[in-house]
């Protein structure tokens, strides 16, 4: 028996619920339940009502009540508690750009948010956007209504930014992964971006190159702006002039002609799909990496290591980063009272491989 077969007014029946599903998620014989008042503040329900509720699982052997210390779990195996876990299994989704599981970026994240949610209380959908054919608020809709929680890597676009601003007024549970909102609340789990640029950029002047172009992309995604600014304070730290780059091709080519005494020595890449865009346009220009121009990109993708030659990069822990997001998903899921706005940041690794060297190749 659960609640839903107790003839119970709506909110003790609330209560009831609560706590089974608390004790459903792993609580043992002789653990302790939330104090009344504490059920009562974060339920938005009267003591009293929390009292009855209470009443109600220690009547039939759920609970036990032992005078001045608290209310505890008499049987975690008892049949009620059983037979709400089986309705207890929860959807969450992960809704991301296919681009980024194509290009080996998502699968760590992936594995990592599979690793972190027990299969026998959670089963995790993931969902991809296919970019231009649909839109993340085209597929949105349909994953809320059969999920109860979500975790997002989304294109944070001008419609993705609103669609995260409702959900996070509605509390809907949600964490996003890789990037945040500054103007929204809304729990996040990312790599620390700004450092990521001082790595990749430090790592170029160490090798003593002073004329080093970032290549980026035009676009407001706070992992992109923050990587800019690691790398535009890293430069002016050491006395040196930025050069910030739009990286399509024809800029590109733009930046890195010129002659020798005058175009740039290394390249800073927003991540290493640009960084294999860039070493393209440098055979094009018939200039060598790294002994004419070094490059550094970001993500340690696979492809990355397998490039020719092996890109240096700034790593991001992947993997940890899907876990730590699902684990905080869950905690938002699971308990009403963790606030709604917790961001996780992770730290990045450089990976130095045969994309870098010495300016001038001494």
């Amino acid at each position: 028996m659960t609640s839903r077969g107790m003839e119970l007014p709506e909110k003790r029946r609330q209560v009831c619920d609560f706590v089974l599903k608390q004790i459903a998620a792993g609580l043992k014989d002789g653990d302790q339940i939330w104090p009344e008042h504490t059920l009562s503040r974060n339920l938005g329900v009267s003591k009293s009502t929390v009292r009855r509720a209470v009443c109600d699982l220690v009547e039939i052997g759920v609970l036990r009540q032992q005078q001045g210390k608290g209310t505890f779990v008499a049987q975690a195996g008892h049949p009620q508690v059983q037979a709400f876990a089986l309705h207890a299994i929860r959807m969450v989704g992960f809704l991301s750009p296919f681009a980024h599981y194509e290009d080996g970026f998502m699968r760590e994240i992936t594995l990592g948010a599979e690793q972190a949610l027990d299969p026998k209380r959670f089963i995790m959908v993931t969902k991809h956007v296919h970019l231009p054919l649909f839109t993340e608020a085209d597929v949105l809709p349909g994953l809320v209504a059969k999920v109860q929680g979500l975790l997002w890597l989304s294109t944070l676009d001008p419609a993705s930014r609103k669609l995260i601003a409702r959900l996070h007024e509605r509390r809907f549970p949600v964490v996003l992964v890789d990037r945040y909102l500054p103007e929204v609340p809304c729990s996040s789990v990312t790599t620390d971006n700004l450092e990521v640029g001082v790595l990749g950029t430090r790592h170029l002047i160490e090798l003593g190159h002073r004329r080093i172009v970032h290549l980026t992309k035009p676009e407001l995604i706070s992992s992109t702006i923050e990587r800019q600014e690691g790398y535009v304070l890293t430069m002016r730290q050491a006395g040196l002039t930025p050069q910030v780059v739009d990286g399509d091709d024809d800029a590109l080519a733009t930046a890195l002609s010129g002659p020798p005494g005058e175009r740039p020595t290394a390249a800073f890449c927003l991540n290493d799909s640009l960084a294999m865009s860039c070493c393209r346009v440098l055979r094009h220009l018939n200039l060598r990496v790294p002994d004419d121009v070094s490059v550094v990109g970001i993500d340690d993708s696979p492809a990355a290591a397998a490039y020719d030659p092996p890109l240096t990069t700034v790593a991001q822990p992947r993997r940890q980063m899907g876990f730590k997001a699902a684990r905080l998903l869950e905690r938002l899921m699971t308990d009403p009272a963790v606030a709604t706005h917790t961001r996780l940041l992770l730290q990045p690794s450089l990976v130095v491989r045969r994309s870098t060297g010495p300016c001038g190749g001494a």
